[in-house]
């Protein structure tokens, strides 16, 4: 058995380091063939690969962003989210305070790759907004 501290390993993986395999077993595009994956003391081929995939978010170094509004970026981890869920993911990934000096709030245009607001830390944080929102890091199957 290999037990692995997963935020340790992804927090600080080098290059090469089988993120992607990883990542490929947890979300269960293919089945280990010895061995288990083991979460919170569940196998994870005894839940729904939908429901484990609902629970698991990404957050990427580079996140992609859309040439369309912070809210809309936010949202796209759950795009039926409320304004009060992607207020409050914003407090949570420590943004809302940068959003709110803008002039648009969260009305504003990211721009193409995000330039309208590069350099105010908007755009890293919207990853872990999105996968807030999904609800990925308090969802249990």
């Amino acid at each position: 058995m290999i037990g692995v501290d997963l935020l340790s390993a992804f927090t600080f993986a080098e290059t090469s380091a089988s993120k992607s395999t990883i990542l490929r077993l947890l979300f269960r595009f293919y089945d280990v063939q010895g061995g288990s994956i083991i979460i919170d003391s569940q196998d994870i081929r005894d839940v729904t690969v939908e429901s484990l995939r609902k629970s698991i978010g990404v957050v990427p170094q580079d996140t992609p962003l859309f040439n369309n509004t912070i809210e809309h970026n936010i949202r796209y981890g759950r795009i039926d989210a409320t304004a009060e869920e992607v207020l409050h993911v914003s407090k949570r990934a420590r943004i809302h305070d940068t959003v709110s000096t803008f002039p648009e709030g969260y009305q504003t245009m990211v721009g193409e790759r995000g330039m309208m607001i590069s350099g105010t830390g908007t755009n890293n944080n919207t990853s872990l907004e999105r996968v807030l929102t999904k609800g990925a890091l308090t969802n249990r199957w």
